[in-house]
């Protein structure tokens, strides 16, 4: 494997922040946010390494079978890959409970449909031909139909709710970005440099895209991610322009504390607004890999 890229890989995610991560390299979960460091005690760690020793040993046999029907060999030069995805979505009611909405488990096989749990029916459906024989296999065991209903009725909303809690101390310092967009004179002839300035925001990870007449642009010049000096952030992306040119330009940003990007034009202000909804999830990888996403919204 290439360096960084291993057989088996788990990520936990928030809102596309990672949490916490697990490889069949070092075979330790652990954290990737101090909140999480802080929170959550020895024994979390050490379940939850434990619990993903298990499912990498799982994944493999599994995958050793799909191998198999899809007509692909252990000594096949190619890659291939399993992917899960598992979850659950929940509405955080006022109180601060959890209301269970729905929920999947889903895989793929080198990137398409493979098998998906009807949550409904309580049985695995087959999403191609070669799928077949392993939907009749897992619909006979009854100990896996009970696993997958436990993991996405209770252990991810218990899961999702506890993560909340601590995620709730830590977001009270969260800061959502001012935008504003602006152009000034290029010292080259006839050009003019556009750009797109994000500032105030915490944590610092931010994505900004500048479009024109909604076509994403490329090749822009940015400053990096700078502290303000109170503890937030500011980041500048430019690109230059023709200073002719008619055309709209746009500037989004997405940011943690947004549940939907900032979009604003050329001269606008933007003071954006803290979202509703929160989104929780974990990414498996066994080259063969697994993910799972857990959508949450929060009523306020």
């Amino acid at each position: 494997m290439a360096p960084g890229i291993y057989e088996f890989s788990y990520v936990g995610l928030i809102d596309n922040t990672e949490i916490e991560s697990y490889n069949s390299e070092n075979k330790i979960k652990i954290p990737e946010q101090d909140w999480m460091r802080e929170r959550l005690s020895e024994d979390y760690w050490k379940s939850g390494t434990d619990r993903l020793r298990d499912e990498e040993k799982w994944m493999r046999n599994e995958f050793n079978k799909m191998m198999v029907v899809m007509g692909h060999s252990q000594s096949d030069p190619d890659v291939h890959i399993l992917q899960r995805r598992r979850g659950c979505e929940v509405e955080r009611l006022s109180d601060g409970s959890v209301k269970f909405l729905s929920g999947s488990e889903q895989y793929r096989y080198d990137g398409q449909d493979f098998l998906s749990f009807n949550l409904h029916t309580e049985k695995w459906e087959a999403l191609n031909d070669q799928a077949l024989s392993i939907k009749q296999s897992w619909n006979s065991n009854i100990p896996l139909k009970h696993e997958t209903l436990k993991y996405i009725q209770r252990t991810c909303v218990n899961w999702a709710e506890e993560l909340m809690k601590y995620e709730d101390d830590y977001i009270r310092n969260y800061s959502p970005p001012e935008v504003h967009v602006f152009s000034r004179k290029s010292s080259t002839p006839d050009k003019l440099n556009l750009t797109c300035f994000a500032t105030g925001f915490l944590p610092k990870e931010i994505t900004i895209k500048i479009k024109r007449n909604h076509v994403q642009m490329h090749r822009l010049k940015s400053t990096g991610v700078r502290p303000n000096g109170d503890g937030t952030h500011q980041l500048r992306m430019s690109v230059e322009i023709p200073e002719s040119d008619r055309a709209e330009y746009y500037c989004s940003v997405m940011h943690r504390t947004l549940d939907t990007p900032v979009v604003t034009s050329l001269g606008a202000l933007v003071v954006s607004h803290k979202p509703k909804t929160h989104r929780l999830g974990e990414l498996e990888t066994l080259n063969c890999a697994s993910m799972g996403n857990i959508r949450m919204s929060k009523t306020l």
